[in-house]
């Protein structure tokens, strides 16, 4: 006799439960990896944001002093 045959309902439905269980824990793992680099490269990219704009004030400055120099 057969293992299956052997086995209740409950054991078989747990069986399926842990195939189940196992064919989406990769799938999850690689997902939720790649949206944790994402978020870790957002991040970085919000905190470039700050001296970019600092800079851009400065450059913005320096034109206008650039342009009065001359007239002023």
């Amino acid at each position: 006799m057969s293992l299956l045959h052997r086995l209740g309902l409950l054991q078989k439905f747990m069986i399926l439960g842990t195939i189940g269980l196992m064919m989406s824990a990769l799938p999850t793992y690689l997902y939720v990896s790649d949206s944790l680099q994402s978020i870790a490269a957002a991040r970085r990219e919000a905190e470039g944001a700050a001296p970019a704009v600092v800079l851009n004030k400065v450059v913005q400055l320096m034109q206008v002093h650039r342009a009065c120099r001359p007239a002023c």
